[in-house]
């Protein structure tokens, strides 16, 4: 197997926002959101970036561990909302580690980046013998929802979770099988504008509302639950190993509907899904390694369970990865 998580991360702003606070802005109650969503909590950004976030997930991987710095040679950084794109948010983190000779930069798969960028950090590792990699994920969704939209306002956070990863052609924990997808957008069921595109010869109407997230909740809701069965079978099926011999499955926290339906849809014990949506709500690139990071920090894991990470997310993205714990 060879490249295997040996320790998670993560970090969350310190400004926590209940439903009963979105009840002052917006046409809504917490028993609405509760009911459609499973989210009570999420976390917004004050004076927090996507860069702090990430760098202070990416400490926490190595504030316990005695790692030898110059063993790690990558930093992948999964994110959409990056505060600068010159340099990139995996370059400052490694400006703020101290690493030296290391490999980094950032992919944008919106909610599914994560599960891409340990895919690209495995086969780079493999291929480029590098002892140690980080992939952090890390979204601040509240600077791009439109918060007069009640569909979009409630489902969103910010956060970042981070893995510490590690080579060893002989190893028997680890990476067992991945699965990644992608189908076309037709109906743009998520969508959102750059600002990059606005320059003075252009006239871009409704300025405001063209640079925020545009959800299609239903249409998102059937894609996201084909995306979760479609990734789990088939990542099963790439592997020798059973879907009873998952201990558990780690998804992207969406919607509480989303996962209920494919557990159903599957019939898998819904307890086997680890779930925090209900505390964090959907922080996008940072969903599945914060729910990962919360899982293995609560001592649920033990080595040789099986897991399964599954997401889904703009594009339309999705993908799976097995691995050995």
């Amino acid at each position: 197997m060879g490249v295997q998580i040996i320790e998670t991360g993560k970090k969350v702003p310190y400004k926590k926002i209940t439903n009963f606070d979105l009840e002052k802005i917006l046409d809504t109650t917490d028993e609405w959101i509760q009911d459609r969503t499973g989210i009570i909590n999420r976390y917004i950004c004050t004076v927090e970036t996507t860069t702090s976030l990430a760098i202070e997930a990416c400490q926490e991987l190595l504030k316990e561990n005695n790692i030898n710095l110059s063993e790690i040679g990558l930093i992948i950084c999964a994110t959409m909302t990056p505060d600068t794109l010159i340099p990139t948010v995996s370059a400052n983190i490694k400006k703020n580690l101290k690493l030296n000779h290391c490999i980094v930069f950032d992919i944008n798969v919106a909610c599914s980046g994560f599960l891409y960028a340990v895919s690209v950090a495995e086969s780079m590792m493999k291929n480029l013998n590098i002892k140690k990699g980080i992939v952090v994920g890390v979204d601040l969704n509240s600077q791009l929802v439109d918060w007069n939209d009640r569909g979009t306002a409630i489902v969103f956070g910010d956060g970042a979770g981070s893995v510490l990863l590690s080579y060893e052609k002989n190893n028997d924990s680890g990476i067992i099988s991945t699965f990644l997808d992608n189908i076309d957008d037709n109906e743009n069921s998520l969508t959102l504008k750059n600002s990059y595109c606005k320059t003075p010869f252009n006239n871009l109407e409704n300025e405001l509302e063209f640079f925020k997230l545009k959800m299609l909740g239903p249409k998102v809701m059937k894609f996201a639950i084909n995306a979760i069965n479609t990734s789990i079978s088939s990542v099963i099926n790439l592997s020798k190993v059973s879907l009873d011999e998952i201990k558990y499955i780690v998804p992207h926290q969406a919607n509480q509907r989303i996962i209920d339906a494919a557990a159903k849809n599957l019939k898998i014990p819904r307890d086997k899904f680890y779930i925090n949506i209900d505390s964090y709500a959907n922080t996008s690139a940072g969903s599945i390694p914060i729910a990962l990071d919360e899982l293995n920090k609560s001592n649920l894991l033990k080595k040789g369970d099986y897991i399964i990470l599954v997401g889904f997310g703009g594009g339309l993205s999705f993908g799976a990865i097995l691995l050995k714990w």
